[in-house]
């Protein structure tokens, strides 16, 4: 996992332990007067949450604050495709054609590596290429609506210029 992954689950955890086990806790005990006990002891009881977070991993993650690790969402290869799609954005396009084939490699109707594979594609001006992989996107039977518009849009979009 990434360090910006960290961090937002940290920042995830230390809000919903504030907000739900130090306040109640504070104003309950009458610590509420000494603010900046309350604010060292949240971050305290959040690295601790954090850890314990870590260390069930997905089940625990994903039920308490809606993050998990790679099977966690319920889609496989979500590391994988989480890693190509920051590799995207940076423009790392040897990264994410690494990432990408081996995701593809293991399963060639992945649907969210081939949109990957695509925008990647049309990036790097092979229009033709992303033409031929939107048109696989299509013939994919179990292809929800949302991403069967994306790639018919796209498709039409290159087919016209």
């Amino acid at each position: 996992m990434t360090d910006e992954y960290n961090i937002t689950l940290f920042i995830r955890v230390w809000f919903i332990t504030t907000l739900f086990i130090c306040g109640p806790i504070f104003v309950f005990t009458g610590f509420s007067d000494y603010l900046p006990l309350g604010a060292i002891a949240s971050v305290i009881i959040a690295i601790i949450v954090f850890f314990i977070v870590s260390l069930l991993g997905n089940t625990l993650g994903n039920v308490l604050f809606g993050v998990g690790g790679k099977s966690g969402s319920g889609r496989p290869f979500t590391a994988d495709l989480d890693k190509a799609k920051h590799y995207l954005r940076q423009k790392e396009m040897v990264r994410v054609k690494q990432i990408i084939d081996e995701v593809l490699s293991k399963d060639p109707a992945c649907v969210e590596a081939l949109m990957i594979k695509a925008q990647a594609l049309i990036d790097l001006g092979n229009n033709g290429q992303a033409k031929t992989v939107l048109r696989t996107i299509l013939k994919i039977k179990t292809i929800d609506v949302q991403n069967r518009r994306w790639a018919s849009a796209l498709l039409d979009e290159l087919s016209c210029c």
